[in-house]
């Protein structure tokens, strides 16, 4: 009897400590064995998967609880005991891999560093008007991103904020943002086309390079400064769209660009030969020039003008 019940014990203390490793190695990175219980079908807010941290004004900031099994669809909710829920915090979800969906509510004001760094499984995501700014590797490898949805009211997009989102495809950024740092689209391998904001008035370094699909580009008529690399490797850009806006070329814009056929400048042969053009840009000599001329011009040489809205040479 005495041996009898030793074993039971042995048997107890050896299920118990499996369930508790179990609980101990749970968690949201890559490596974690996590719970993928399909929830896309709720939409209330999935507090038990998210840690609240009150802040010194009041308001919230959020992220992904430790230790819990993460659902596939987070909804983010616009309040929490009844206090404004105002951010997303530094690496929140970062390498949360089951997350295939994040619902984020009016009312966050901003996505912080890191954010969802790596969430390599979300496909789509809605930023609502009242986020003022998406912090630095927001979004960084977030490799199954296709849709995404910036509403205006946006002012900024951090440094590598997209960095090698390689699904992503269209993008439309509102003229509300005044500001993208460098590298913020660079390895966006199957972005095919980008609508840039009226506002901005510097394209950062590198900000599309291996852009490889992205076949042309309109820069907005306030850019003044194209900076280092900033379309260098996209191997399907065929022409760009230049205003007369522009001041200065970095080096290395076009860098191994090879596809580039046609600058269509909106100003004069003159006001283009003023540009301070730095080194590394020899592969403007391969390319083709076409001054903006709204009316049929007399003489015989590069011009172009909208037709429908699409550059035509005349």
């Amino acid at each position: 009897m005495k041996h009898k019940i030793i074993t039971l014990a042995i048997l107890f203390i050896f299920i118990f400590g499996l369930a508790l490793s179990f609980v101990i190695i749970s968690g949201c990175s890559p490596e974690d064995t996590v719970d993928t219980t399909d929830n896309l079908n709720n939409d209330a807010p999935t507090l038990e998967a998210l840690n609240f941290t009150l802040m010194g004004d009041g308001t919230y900031g959020v992220s992904a609880k430790k230790g819990v099994d993460l659902p596939k669809k987070i909804i983010i909710p616009a309040t929490y005991n009844n206090i404004p829920v105002a951010f997303i915090e530094t690496n929140a979800f970062k390498n949360c891999s089951t997350i295939t969906s994040i619902v984020i509510p009016e009312g966050i004001n901003r996505i912080n560093y890191g954010a969802f760094y790596e969430c390599v499984n979300l496909t789509d995501i809605n930023i609502p008007s009242t986020c003022k700014s998406i912090g630095t590797l927001a979004f960084f490898k977030c490799t199954s991103l296709k849709n995404i949805t910036i509403s205006d009211g946006i002012e900024s997009i951090g440094n590598s904020a997209f960095f090698y989102c390689s699904n992503l495809e269209n993008i439309v950024l509102p003229d509300s943002i005044t500001s993208i740092e460098n590298c913020a689209f660079s390895d966006c391998s199957n972005l095919k086309s980008v609508k840039l904001p009226f506002k901005l008035t510097t394209i950062g370094s590198q900000m599309f390079i291996r852009c490889k699909k992205l076949s042309s580009i309109e820069i907005p008529t306030k850019v003044n400064i194209i900076e280092d690399g900033a379309f260098a490797e996209c191997d399907n850009l065929t022409s760009v769209i230049v205003p007369k806006s522009i001041r200065q070329f970095k080096s290395s814009i076009f860098y191994n660009s090879n596809a580039m056929e046609s600058i269509y400048y909106c100003g004069t042969a003159s006001e283009w030969s003023k540009i301070n053009i730095m080194q590394y840009n020899n592969e403007l000599d391969y390319i083709v020039f076409y001054y903006y001329s709204e009316n049929q011009p007399t003489d015989n040489g590069d011009y172009w003008h909208y037709v429908d809205g699409i550059p035509t040479i005349w």
